[in-house]
C-alpha cells in the first residue's frame, strides 16, 4: 500500500509543520495580542521572535497614547534602528532604518518618535511639545498610503514627510499634548500654586546627540 503510506506521511508531515508555526508565532501572538502597552514592550523585550513589522503594526493600531521612547529604546537595541536622529521637525525626531522594512504591503525606510518621558534623550527644540508620536517613513504615496492607514487605524495621520527624504509619507500616531495650565495670576487666592515647567532648551543640539554649535 504505497499510496497510504505516502499519504499518512504526508499528513503526519503537514501536522508537524503545522504545530512547528504554531509554536513560531506563538511568540509575537502573545506580546501583541496584550493589551496593555508596558506590559507588550517588556513581552517585546523577552521575545526576540517578535520582528519588526510586527511591533510597528500593532503599535501603530494607535489604541492609546504611544510609548515612544521605550519602543525607540528596544528597536535601537535590536540595531534595527539608528540610535541618532538625523532630523528634527516640530519637536519629531526622525531615525534611520539599516535597511527598508516591509509592513503588510508597503516599505518602511525610517521612523520618527518623541515623548516627554525623559527616558530617550530625543532632540528638542523651541515650542510647545508635539506630544507623544511614534510612526514610521515610507516611499509610498497617494491610495496606498490611504488603505493601509485605514487598514490598521483610522486614527493615524499621513502627510508628506516632515523629514529631509524626498517623495516620501509620514503615517504616525499622534497624541498631542494638552494646552498648558492657565497662568498662575489668574487662579483664585489662596488655591495652590502650579509647579513651573522646566524651561525648554533653546539649542536643539544640548540633548547631546549631535555637536553642538560653536
Amino acid at each position: 500500500m504505497p499510496y497510504r503510506g505516502a499519504c499518512a506521511a504526508a499528513a503526519f508531515g503537514a501536522v508537524l509543520w503545522a504545530s512547528g508555526a504554531a509554536a513560531q508565532n506563538s511568540g509575537p501572538a502573545s506580546c501583541t495580542g496584550m493589551a496593555n502597552a508596558a506590559d507588550r514592550i517588556r513581552c517585546y523585550e523577552q521575545d526576540t521572535s517578535t520582528d519588526f513589522a510586527a511591533v510597528v503594526r500593532r503599535e501603530l493600531e494607535c489604541d492609546a497614547p504611544p510609548r515612544a521612547a521605550e519602543l525607540l529604546r528596544l528597536l535601537i537595541r535590536r540595531n534595527a534602528v539608528s540610535s541618532l536622529a538625523f532630523h528634527m521637525a516640530d519637536g519629531v525626531n526622525y531615525f534611520a532604518l539599516p535597511r527598508p522594512e516591509p509592513i503588510d504591503g508597503i516599505t518602511a525606510v525610517a521612523i520618527f518618535a518623541h515623548d516627554e518621558t525623559g527616558r530617550f534623550p530625543f532632540l528638542r527644540g523651541r515650542g510647545r511639545s508635539p506630544g507623544a508620536v511614534f510612526g514610521i517613513v515610507t516611499r509610498h504615496t497617494g491610495p496606498a498610503v490611504d488603505a493601509w492607514r485605514l487598514a490598521h487605524s483610522p486614527a493615524l495621520l499621513a502627510d508628506a514627510s516632515a523629514s529631509t527624504m524626498q517623495d516620501a509619507t509620514d503615517i504616525g500616531c499622534f497624541w498631542f499634548a494638552r494646552p498648558q495650565a492657565t497662568p498662575a495670576a489668574s487662579a483664585p487666592e489662596g488655591a495652590a500654586q502650579p509647579a513651573e515647567r522646566p524651561r525648554q532648551r533653546d539649542d536643539l543640539f544640548d540633548a547631546g546627540l549631535a555637536p553642538k554649535r560653536d
